[in-house]
């Protein structure tokens, strides 16, 4: 049996809004989204085609007298990777992640259960990003 993939996946969304009722956030500003694989209704990244994906997170504090910010970048619905900024008195305080996971076709990738996300900077500086690397063959 052969299986052939065709496209591509690739996506980079910035800026960030809290999804209502929820500790998830979405980035609703897109840059790119080759393969229409992100949605920026949910924030999700949504698997369209199995193999191994590389994601990227970064989300920068307002201000130095916000709280601490902490996610987890999520695969089904499960924590898989957690990133926070310190809460120190700084003033730029960013977390970032970055991470490979190996996806089938309809897994789910977001930043959710998050924690302070209210300070959030929701601008060029706050981003997620997301590629297929290598396709299933």
């Amino acid at each position: 049996m052969v299986f052939v993939v065709s496209g591509t996946s690739m996506f980079t969304a910035y800026g960030v809004s809290t999804i209502n009722g929820s500790s998830s956030i979405r980035f609703p500003n897109v840059y790119v989204n080759m393969g229409n694989d992100y949605n920026v209704t949910s924030g999700e990244f949504v698997c369209r085609i199995p193999g191994a994906y590389w994601f990227s997170v970064r989300l920068n504090k307002i201000n130095k007298r916000a709280n601490e910010v902490r996610c987890n970048m999520m695969v089904n619905g499960r924590a898989k990777i957690r990133f926070y900024t310190p809460n120190e008195d700084a003033d730029h305080s960013s977390a970032s992640a970055t991470a490979g996971f190996h996806l089938s076709i309809g897994d789910r990738v977001n930043i959710g259960q998050c924690g302070g996300e209210e300070h959030v900077f929701s601008g060029l500086e706050t981003y997620f990003s997301g590629m297929l690397v290598t396709p299933d063959l």
